[in-house]
C-alpha cells in the first residue's frame, strides 16, 4: 500500500489512532499506510503539531507552505506527511499543543503522560 494515508483525528486534546493502534510502515507494506494527515475535529481549539524530522517529511506534491511544525485549525485537515524510508523502527512521538497553551499528552505507562505516537514498521 505505498502512499496510502492514515488520518489522525484530534478532539479535546486526544489523537486517534495513537500508539499501538497507529501502526504505520516506512514502505507502505503489510497493509499499513506510510503517510499521515491530522484532522481537527475539536470545535473549540486549534492545534499545533510538531513531527520529528528524523521520521517524517512533507509528502511529494504538497504546497511549499507545509512544514513539520504546523497548525490545524478547527474543522480542517493538515497537509500530507510521509514516513522517511530510513525512519527509526518503533514508537515515534510527536508533540501536540492546544491553542490555549495546553500541551496535550496521552495517558502512559504507570499513568505518566506521554506525547502521542505512531508505531513505525518496515
Amino acid at each position: 500500500m505505498p502512499n496510502s494515508k492514515q488520518t489522525f483525528n484530534i478532539n479535546n486534546c486526544n489523537v486517534t489512532p495513537n500508539g499501538t493502534s497507529a501502526q504505520m510502515s516506512r514502505t507502505g507494506s503489510n497493509n499499513q499506510p506510510n503517510q499521515g494527515e491530522w484532522k481537527n475535529n475539536d470545535n473549540q481549539y486549534d492545534y499545533t503539531i510538531t513531527l520529528p524530522s528524523g521520521a517524517w517529511a512533507v509528502a511529494t506534491g504538497q504546497p511549499s507552505t507545509c512544514l513539520l511544525t504546523f497548525t490545524v485549525t478547527k474543522g480542517n485537515t493538515s497537509c500530507t506527511y510521509e514516513l522517511l524510508t530510513n525512519a527509526p523502527i518503533g514508537a515515534s512521538s510527536y508533540t501536540l499543543q492546544r491553542s490555549d497553551g495546553t500541551t496535550c499528552q496521552e495517558p502512559g505507562v504507570d499513568t505518566v503522560p506521554q506525547d502521542p505516537d505512531v508505531i513505525i514498521n518496515t
